[in-house]
């Protein structure tokens, strides 16, 4: 790679330490440079449309797809461009996979959010309205208050304790012996 770049190296070495700085510049650009290069300064001059379309290809990272017309006429090797042929078809095939898995993935998650919206429907359908009453529920609550009887409520105001749950002196005395035989 080096050996098809020209260029000089500087180096700065300081006096009393070690240190030194090195830099190099550019003597020449490529030939494929110089022709972008002419190119794009003569595209300058004609319009904004080629103007635009040379600052696009001036850009690092660009896919292979953007390769110029200019660039492929400076490549006179076959064997060059039966390769990027290859590895356009490459990236192409890539690329139509990549597509071809997500709209399978968007049309799952589509027929699942169908599914979804049809489950939810049979749902709202099936439910009853706010007025019904289920017929066991409503017989359940009738025996229920048949059986209940009548619980009174410790906090109530009228509550009197039953005298079967009365604590009084002979009864405590009858725990006592009973406590004192075993």
């Amino acid at each position: 790679f080096w050996e098809s770049v020209v260029e000089d190296t500087v180096t700065v070495h300081a006096f009393k330490t070690g240190h030194k700085v090195s830099n190099y510049r550019l003597l020449a650009l490529s030939a494929i440079q110089m022709h972008l290069h002419q190119h794009c300064t003569a595209a300058s001059h004609s319009g904004p449309v080629e103007q635009d379309h040379c600052q696009s290809k001036a850009q690092p990272g660009k896919e292979a797809s953007n390769i110029s017309p200019v660039q492929d006429e400076l490549v006179t090797d076959p064997l060059m461009q039966s390769g990027r042929m290859q590895s356009g078809r490459k990236l192409a095939s890539r690329e139509a996979e990549k597509l071809r898995k997500a709209a399978e993935k968007a049309e799952k998650a589509r027929a699942m959010i169908e599914k979804r919206k049809k489950e939810w429907a049979e749902l709202y359908a099936s439910k009853p309205s706010e007025d019904y009453e289920d017929p066991k529920d409503v017989e359940a609550i009738r025996l229920a208050k048949e059986r209940m009887g009548d619980f009174k409520l410790k906090s109530a105001k009228d509550f009197t304790v039953p005298e079967h749950l009365r604590m009084n002196v002979e009864k405590k005395r009858v725990q006592l012996v009973n406590l004192e035989k075993k």
